[in-house]
Formats: structure tokens, C-alpha cells, sequence
């Protein structure tokens, strides 16, 4: 009798670990069988792919977050009958959110009030994403699971979508971001040893049955090449099976929750995740985000299954899940993300958005410069010992390169700003042509071109140039002297100058 793959799919579902997955694989001789096992891409040298992407976790689960969002998008152009690649299609996101999902003002979620509900209730049951397993790096590493009520593919299609790395499937569609088809396979070298990450997916139409394969890094000795490989049937097909419904999280006590299912879309687990120690808490892992999506687009819901369960602060709490909401990080500078039986959020660290300047070149393409101006007191993730990212160069809402303090201080000459604002660099707008020349494939690190260098050029000018950022100067420079007039001696000023001579910018005529 062969594999129950309903079965096998449901259990790895629920596996908490590594070792978990080690022991499910030895439970069933297919598993053993090496024809059963296909490289990503259907080469052998997929490494060169999946090692050049993301530095770290944490930037690698934005790329599953970006891929989910499109899922969502095209489904809901489907259910309106656009075809994504058609003239009647939109041509942004942002005018994709407004015309297929919710009118939003431009399609950005930070026009929203924070209090609406529709933000809950559309990522509750479209966009979740659960974290179980270890809390503390002595116990392990945590897992990923990530749910979203999207598009999802049929499991014939699974070998020209999850596990392709050049296909390209998007790059014709407008209103998407994941036109290169690599990011989702950045994961893999952050998935403990052996690179475990499951797939799970049924088309948004619900008319074939739900696919699911396993992923890992080939067994092998340590010193050879690694190689990404994925499983199926004794038959060469990805495995499939019937269900009305799956229920992709659990609780710490390894019951069912409820509260988040799917009928369609899709279900990426990953195992043994390591994305820094420093993030392991749940506030962390949130953290890990922020820095890495300027906004989500649409928002999502990020589930910390691993709670204690506890009465009287709700619902979810008494599960022992703690539900936070995760918009981005214009949206959580700008508007605190405290809800009904919340702990420990923090208020907005921002006090408003101001305009730094645009630009528009032939050859490039359009580019916005925004800023938040913050309070005085830095959120903990901005802090200097935690960050010393300032500005953030973003498509689509996706980080694609950060600047520090240091950049604003001595670059750009504004050395009062460089812990009073968060620049946001929008280039959403480049030309394709100009997008590919700016960008490196791993969507953290500018190309040393032409146009690259010529976008990093024009960008510092109109941030030296601005204004708007030349008034705030002046005015936070005089504030702060003010603080330290009441507060602190002119021997104290000397030897803080002395230290740091950019600080001499400050005193101005003073």
C-alpha cells in the first residue's frame, strides 16, 4: 500500500522541528527513494540561485510576504474576470487594492484609519502568518508558517511556479512584484541543516485537489555542492489529495486553531528558522520585518502560537495565541497598532510625514522622497544599538537598499535629523529598463552603473536640496539647544563636540 498523502501532508502540517521531519521522512520508504526527489529548477546547480538572494532571514520572509500579496491580487482580478495581463487590468498595486480588493485612497494602507476593522478581519482570514516551535535559542528555532487565501496552483503547475527559479511567471503583469520568480526560494539556506520548507496550494477555484511537496537540501557529504530538491510520488507527480478545508496553525498544546482557515491558496511551513537571535521573541520577529517592507500593500496578521493560554485578555489569548497586526513600517511610525487585548504596543514613533522632493529623469524614470518625523524617543527597532538604518530605498513597498545615520550626518549634511527621521525613498516608478540596472538580483544592494549610480546621485541631491528638510533641521537644531541650555554646562558642550565635530552644526551662531 502506498503513502496516505493526505495523511503525510497533515502530519508534516503540524511538525514543530527539524527533528520532527527528520523522524516523519524515515517513517516512509518513498522518502528514501532518491528518484522521488527532483532538483529546484530541474538543474543541479540551483545553488548559485537560492545562496545569491537574502543576507538574512529576516529579509528572505519578506519575499514570501511580497509573493503572498500577489497571490491575493490576482485571485481577486480573477473573481472580477481581468485578465492581469490584459489592457483592463490595473497597472500599480495601488491601484490594484483599490479596484479588485478595498477602496483605500490610493490603495495605501496608511490612509486607513487604524482602528478599522476591515484591516483585522482581511488579514485574519487572507494574510497570517504563524510562529511555533522554540522561543529561545536554547530550546531551538522557531518555524514559519505563512497562510494566505490567494490564487494558489494547481499541483500540476507546481514545477513552473513554487519550484522554478527562471520562469518569470509575473514579469508580463503590472500590478505584482515578484516578477523574477527567485525570491521564494531565498528561505532555504536559513531552514535549519537540511533546508526543510513545505508547500501546500489548491487553485483559488477549488476545482482540483490540493498539491504538496517538501523541500530540503540534498543529503550528501559536507563538502559537497549544496543542492535544493523537492519530492514526489513514486509516479513523478507532485502528491495530492482531497480536503474541503485546511487548517495550517496549531496551538502550543497541539490543538486546532480555529480561528484562520483555507479552502483554497496556499501554505509555506518553514523549519528551524533562523532569523537572528536577536529576534526570537515575537516583538523581535516582528522587528525583523519592519526594516525590510516600507508597507505591506495588504495587511497581514502575525499569530505567536507559542503563548501560554490565558484568561480574560480574549479570545485568542485563552488559545494561548497572541495576535499582532503588521502593516509596515510607514504605517506603525505613523499610527500606533494598540488593539483590544493587546499588551506591550507601542504608541506611534512618529509625528508626521512630510514631502523631501521628487525627481524625474527620461532614462530612470520617476522617484519620490518622503520623510516621518519622529519623537524624540526612538522605537526600540530604530535605536542605535539595534539599527542604524535611516533611509530606505523601496518598490512596491519592498526595502531594496538602506542608508544610515551616518549618510544623513555627513553625506547629506543634516547631522540634528540623523536620529529625528525615517527617509522613504519611493522607486516604485523607475522604468523596467532602469529597475534592472539599479537593482542587484538580491534586492538589497545597489548596481554600480550607470543609471545605479546616477539614481544614488540624484537621490543625495534632492535630500541636501530639500527645503522642507533644511526648515526641520533648523528647527530640531534649536530645540535641542534649548534641552541642553536648561539642562547642561558649556564644558559638557566642548567635550561632546570634541567627540564628535559634526555636532558643531548644531550651535549654528549660538
Amino acid at each position: 500500500m502506498g503513502m496516505d498523502f493526505k495523511k503525510v501532508c497533515l502530519t508534516l502540517m503540524a511538525a514543530e522541528s527539524e527533528a520532527e521531519v527528520d523522524k516523519i521522512l524515515a517513517e516512509h520508504p518513498e522518502f528514501k527513494e532518491s528518484k522521488n526527489w527532483k532538483p529546484l529548477d530541474g538543474r543541479e546547480t540551483n545553488f548559485n540561485v537560492t545562496s545569491n538572494q537574502a543576507s538574512d532571514g529576516g529579509k528572505a520572509l519578506t519575499e514570501l510576504m511580497t509573493n503572498m500579496v500577489d497571490a491575493v491580487l490576482m485571485k481577486h482580478a480573477y473573481l472580477k474576470a481581468i485578465d492581469p495581463k490584459g489592457r483592463s487590468a490595473p497597472t500599480t498595486m495601488y491601484e490594484a487594492v483599490d479596484r479588485l480588493v478595498q477602496k483605500m485612497h490610493g490603495g495605501k494602507l496608511v490612509n486607513l484609519d487604524s482602528t478599522d476593522p476591515w484591516l483585522k478581519e482581511f488579514a485574519q482570514n487572507n494574510l497570517a502568518i504563524g510562529i511555533t516551535g522554540a522561543k529561545s535559542k536554547s530550546k531551538g528555532l522557531p518555524c514559519y508558517t505563512f497562510a494566505d487565501n490567494g490564487e494558489g496552483q494547481s499541483p500540476d503547475d507546481f514545477e513552473t511556479t513554487f519550484l522554478s527559479l527562471s520562469a518569470g511567471n509575473k514579469k508580463a503583469i503590472p500590478f505584482v512584484q515578484g516578477k523574477f520568480n527567485m525570491g521564494s526560494s531565498g528561505v532555504l539556506r536559513y531552514c535549519g541543516r537540511r533546508w526543510y520548507k513545505l508547500i501546500v496550494s489548491r487553485r483559488y477555484d477549488k476545482k482540483g485537489p490540493w498539491g504538496w511537496t517538501i523541500m530540503r537540501r540534498r543529503p550528501g557529504a559536507g563538502d559537497d555542492l549544496p543542492i535544493a530538491e523537492y519530492f514526489v510520488g513514486s509516479d513523478g507527480r507532485i502528491p495530492r489529495f482531497d480536503a474541503a478545508e485546511l487548517y495550517p496553525f496549531h496551538t502550543i498544546e497541539r490543538k486546532r486553531y480555529d480561528r484562520m482557515h483555507v479552502d483554497a491558496g496556499t501554505i509555506v511551513k518553514l523549519y528551524d528558522y533562523q532569523v537572528g537571535s536577536k529576534f526570537l521573541s515575537f516583538r523581535g520577529s516582528r522587528e525583523a520585518l519592519n526594516e525590510n517592507l516600507v508597507e505591506t500593500i495588504l495587511p497581514f496578521r502575525i499569530l505567536d502560537l507559542r503563548q501560554t493560554p490565558t484568561k480574560g485578555k480574549g479570545p485568542d489569548r485563552e488559545l494561548g495565541v497572541d495576535p499582532r497586526p503588521f502593516y509596515g513600517m510607514e504605517f506603525l511610525l505613523l499610527n500606533s497598532h494598540k488593539e483590544a487585548d493587546l499588551e506591550d504596543e507601542e504608541d506611534a514613533s512618529g509625528e508626521r510625514k512630510i514631502a523631501v522632493g521628487q525627481f524625474t529623469l527620461p532614462d530612470l524614470g520617476k522617484v519620490s522622497i518622503s520623510a516621518v518625523v519622529l519623537k524624540r524617543d526612538l522605537p526600540s527597532w530604530l535605536k542605535p544599538g539595534n539599527s542604524n538604518n535611516r533611509v530606505f530605498h523601496a518598490v512596491n513597498g519592498q526595502v531594496q537598499y538602506k542608508q544610515t545615520r551616518g549618510y544623513m550626518s555627513t553625506t547629506c549634511g543634516f547631522p540634528a535629523l540623523k536620529d529625528r527621521i525615517v527617509i522613504i525613498v519611493d522607486a516604485s516608478n523607475l522604468t523596467f529598463a532602469a529597475h534592472n540596472e539599479v537593482w542587484k538580483g538580491d534586492r538589497e544592494h545597489l548596481s554600480n552603473t550607470q543609471d545605479g549610480e546616477r539614481y544614488v546621485e540624484e537621490v543625495t541631491k534632492t535630500i541636501k536640496e530639500s527645503d522642507a528638510l533644511k526648515a526641520l533641521q533648523a528647527k530640531i537644531a534649536a530645540e535641542e539647544l534649548e534641552r541642553a541650555a536648561k539642562t547642561e554646562s558649556n564644558t559638557l558642550f566642548q567635550k561632546l563636540v570634541d567627540r564628535d565635530p559634526s555636532l558643531a552644526g548644531l550651535l549654528s551662531s549660538r
